[in-house]
């Protein structure tokens, strides 16, 4: 499978190892971290996906190291769960493509309004 084989990164402070496959630790305080990051974003190979983290997702949109949002977007409404933004995450974005998928799911790709 595509996602065991491809590099993974796990910000924690918490785990002391990753075992799944292909998988590092990225920890340390907000600094650390957020240096971590940047150099990965200098390498080449392609996109950084965040899977899973939603609080992970509003730390790196505060530290402006996010280039595009995707989100698919179902029509199911629920009462309540974790939210993706939280009151206290904001960012000005653009939206630059919405693709339906005729059956409900609506992609849609932003980027931040830098400056």
């Amino acid at each position: 499978m595509y996602f065991n084989s491809v590099r993974k990164y796990v910000v924690t402070n918490t785990l002391e190892s990753a075992d799944w496959n292909n998988s590092s630790i990225i920890s340390g305080d907000s600094d650390a971290i957020k240096a971590e990051i940047q150099k990965l974003k200098q390498q080449e190979g392609g996109d950084i996906n965040v899977h899973g983290s939603g609080k992970l997702v509003q730390w790196l949109l505060a530290n402006d190291l996010v280039d595009q949002v995707k989100l698919l977007v179902y029509p199911v409404v629920l009462g309540k769960g974790q939210m993706l933004f939280e009151d206290c995450t904001t960012a000005t974005v653009s939206l630059v493509e919405a693709k339906d998928f005729g059956h409900g799911p609506v992609a849609l790709i932003y980027v931040p309004v830098r400056g």
